[in-house]
């Protein structure tokens, strides 16, 4: 229907009361109602649920466990709403967001692979170890950082930022064993950016590759930083860093680093760096 969903734990439920929902919740179009809200007395558990509104909001008051592939849409038929998942998300599932508004993630995310959309907006504000995943992130919209975050995909999952993202409030750090992808502008005011591989593996600078960690000259102009960051940056891994291709990154330092008695640093590309410095160690 069009009127408003909300799944709550009385006032007489123990703080162990989980709200356990599985299946489809949705409401209708409609301009004045349609939101869902959840709030538990502890956690939220999603299983095989796919969760949609079209006139409302979509808020998660408490941490969310996935039990299963969950995915949240916000279509925005009846105007402009905002999914807010205000605690933690964890469990070893997917999970796709669809919103025309802001995306929030207030609490920490660990999940198998985490997926927005490329309507609206998402803000990951817990800083830290923001988003963990055992396999792809892919944000198709804009992201904000509301303090210095890490963002680390494992598992040869991708990491991509086709909307860029913005950070005035600390450094970003990007960690993928599988493929880099940056699609708008990178922000991280005044502060350092970070890429870095988390295997065995080589970090490509200059031309995207196949394998590995790329960095390509035109995704290095997006980047607004004024220190780049590349390579295994701690830890006893053996990583490589490849220049494959010409670097252009005027205004900006670009540090290039190797672990372990393998690392290497290789290529004969034309870097122009302006008065700023091109910084390798290799240790």
């Amino acid at each position: 229907g069009g009127r408003n969903i909300a799944f709550v734990n009385g006032a007489n439920a123990p703080a162990t009361a989980d709200i356990f929902v599985q299946g489809t919740v949705s409401t209708a179009v409609t301009t004045t109602g349609g939101n869902i809200t959840m709030n538990a007395a502890r956690d939220i558990r999603l299983g095989s649920t796919a969760i949609a509104t079209e006139g409302g909001a979509v808020a998660f008051q408490d941490n969310v466990e996935l039990d299963a592939a969950t995915t949240i849409t916000r279509n925005g038929a009846g105007g402009v709403a905002n999914v807010t998942l205000a605690g933690t998300v964890n469990g070893a599932s997917d999970l796709v967001v669809n919103s025309s508004g802001i995306t929030t993630f207030t609490g920490a995310v660990t999940t198998s692979s985490l997926t927005t959309d490329a309507g609206g907006s998402t803000a990951i504000n817990a800083g830290g170890t923001a988003v963990t995943t055992t396999g792809s992130q892919t944000y198709n919209d804009a992201v904000t950082f509301a303090a210095a975050s890490t963002l680390t995909s494992s598992g040869g999952g991708d990491l991509v930022l086709a909307g860029g993202g913005t950070s005035t409030a600390g450094d970003l750090t990007l960690i993928t064993d599988g493929a880099f992808t940056l699609g708008g502008a990178l922000a991280a005011t005044g502060r350092i950016v970070t890429l870095d591989t988390n295997s065995a593996s080589t970090a490509f600078i200059g031309a995207d590759n196949a394998t590995g960690l790329g960095l390509s000259d035109a995704e290095i102009g997006l980047i607004t930083s004024s220190l780049i960051r590349v390579g295994q940056l701690a830890g006893p891994t053996n990583n490589t860093v490849n220049f494959n291709g010409d670097i252009s990154a005027a205004g900006k330092t670009l540090a290039v680093r190797t672990t372990g008695a393998g690392g290497a640093i290789s290529g004969n590309p034309a870097i122009v760096l302006d008065s700023f410095g091109l910084q390798i160690t290799a240790t």
